[in-house]
């Protein structure tokens, strides 16, 4: 069973994922991200790399925190910048946009310098696979289990398969239970 702590960040997932967020403005984006630089700084030295909702200003937890991050967007030679060039960076509209609608910022150090990329927060791990190998990542990571998975191309057929495999599912039982209900009805 799931604890209180996982299903108010399962909650958090599903309410706050892409499309349906109401863009934030850009000044709150680029003032959360110039306070947490600092955190940002620390947690990529410590632990290897952090995402951060630039919305909120809100770091995830690894090992409290649900979801699997992975970053949708290709990677790219401008993603690296020193930390004094950040907002900078986050300022390019190619970035902007997705942070205002809702991704995250993740990253991690390479050297003195940030390597930052757009990511999603994903509920279900096959979906951040699928979207990874999309995109060209390397890795992903479950914020919940606190680990890095590669992305390999029998990692991404697997989650391609299990993903058909359940829209079949879904589909037979919508429709088995449309039949039903039609059957249902003539009686």
């Amino acid at each position: 069973m799931a604890s209180k702590a996982q299903l108010k960040a399962l909650l958090d997932i599903i309410t706050s994922t892409g499309r349906k967020a109401v863009p934030a403005a850009e000044d709150v984006i680029v003032r959360n991200v110039e306070e947490a630089l600092p955190e940002m700084k620390r947690l990529a030295d410590e632990y290897g790399g952090f995402s951060f909702n630039p919305r909120t200003g809100e770091f995830l937890q690894g090992g409290t925190d649900a979801g699997y991050m992975m970053a949708t967007v290709p990677e790219m030679a401008g993603n690296r910048a020193l930390p004094e060039e950040v907002i900078n960076l986050i300022r390019d509209p190619y970035y902007m946009e997705r942070l205002r609608r809702g991704q995250y910022l993740g990253g991690w150090m390479s050297g003195p310098q940030f390597v930052l990329d757009p990511s999603q927060r994903f509920v279900n791990k096959n979906r951040s696979i699928i979207r990874g190998g999309r995109a060209a990542q390397e890795a992903g990571f479950d914020v919940l289990g606190a680990d890095q998975y590669n992305l390999t191309p029998e990692l991404i057929a697997a989650a391609k398969k299990e993903a058909a495999r359940r829209a079949l599912i879904a589909a037979t039982g919508a429709g088995a239970a449309g039949s039903a209900g039609l059957l249902g009805m003539q009686e």
